[in-house]
């Protein structure tokens, strides 16, 4: 929440040595980030961190015109934008996923954002392919704001709409 726990130099360090970095930064510390895995970023905070009005974020060719000043200009990194009510935008390697918003109404979408980028930053560094943790990202913010206030969703409740997945080993314990 920017308050400055890794400041720039601990970042680009951990940037070095590290296989799999995903990053869920502020805007104005975005261009910090650039060669990480995955920046997950709002589509408000996306359009701070360029400087522009926020617009629409319904229109899927906002969120590619987003992505693509992003990418270019500031952080040379895959992305995902989350588009509240409209879902996500999954930008990686060349390709672009559109994911509508899954589930239900949304009761509170505080914090959602935290889950897209959890999920996927487990999703990769497990071997998922980037559409996979794309989508199993999704499913978490739609869980999670079916809750009211901030709120958490678990492995069970994550796997159990994902029939396709119904083959993985359950998650170990500690």
């Amino acid at each position: 929440y920017a308050k400055g726990a890794i400041d720039p130099d601990l970042l680009r360090r951990i940037l070095e040595l590290s296989r799999c970095v995903c990053i869920g930064p502020k805007p104005r510390l975005l261009g910090h980030c650039s060669g990480a895995s995955l920046v997950c970023l709002n589509f408000q905070e996306a359009a701070t961190a360029l400087g522009r009005d926020s617009g629409s974020a319904a229109y899927d060719t906002a969120a590619e015109f987003y992505a693509e000043l992003l990418q270019r200009d500031i952080v040379n990194s895959n992305l995902i934008l989350t588009r509240g009510q409209y879902g996500l935008s999954a930008f990686f390697g060349g390709g672009i996923k559109h994911l509508p918003k899954w589930g239900e109404a949304a009761v509170d979408p505080t914090g959602a954002g935290a889950p897209v980028l959890a999920v996927a930053a487990v999703a990769l560094g497990s071997g998922a392919d980037w559409q996979t943790a794309a989508e199993l990202a999704n499913i978490a913010a739609g869980l999670v704001v079916q809750k009211p206030g901030t709120a958490t969703v678990g492995w069970e409740a994550l796997l159990q709409p994902v029939g396709a997945l119904d083959n993985l080993p359950p998650p170990e314990r500690p």
